[in-house]
């Protein structure tokens, strides 16, 4: 269980290939397509088309969307998602009642206001989800930024010894239970 722990703990904390502070939307000119608006760079991710119809909607004020998490940690050449929410709590009765109309589906969510963004998959080619920021670039400002982090999956060459921790742990089980009553009582400390 104690290797197994330490091949996650790997696996999460790979190297860090860059941090960037998201500050809001951008529209990318070729595409046409939404991004996120870091201060570094520009990220490029997919959403479900009731979710595009609603950022395409003037009304829809964006400012309000944020992360709960800071830093957000994804992965570099892996698919990775981000959750997002949409800050109700800041809003009036009156923003509220317009949401409502802008968002036929901001009545029928359980989780009223979350919003999955799910970045592209690029295959080999995984700069084309890094896009260069340009002078021009109008971004749509959130109210509250927060840090990405993209991390390399870390190695974890202790999977070849698993094998053998798995045999060492049967063996040693009934020393194991025998020190149970002794360790139980520390484990508070």
């Amino acid at each position: 269980m104690m290797l197994e722990s330490h091949v996650d703990d790997v696996h999460r904390e790979g190297q860090v290939v860059t941090t960037d502070k998201i500050i809001g939307f951008t529209k990318d000119e070729k595409s046409g397509k939404w991004m996120l608006a870091g201060e570094k760079m520009n990220y490029r991710f997919s959403m479900r088309s009731s979710l595009i119809k609603l950022m395409d909607t003037p009304d829809f004020d964006k400012r309000f969307i944020n992360s709960i998490y800071s830093p957000v940690v994804i992965y570099y050449k892996n698919n990775y998602g981000i959750t997002l929410r949409y800050d109700t709590n800041s809003l009036n009765d009156e923003q509220l009642i317009k949401l409502g109309t802008v968002d036929p589906d901001f009545k029928e969510r359980n989780n009223k206001d979350a919003f999955d963004f799910s970045t592209l998959n690029t295959g080999s080619d995984d700069k084309a989800v890094f896009i260069d920021k340009k002078a021009n670039d109008h971004i749509e400002r959130i109210n509250k930024p927060f840090n990405l982090e993209i991390r390399e999956e870390g190695t974890a060459y202790s999977k070849a010894f698993y094998p053998l921790s798995v045999a060492a742990d049967i063996v040693t089980a009934p020393l194991q239970l025998l020190a149970l009553p002794f360790v139980i009582p520390n484990l508070h400390q």
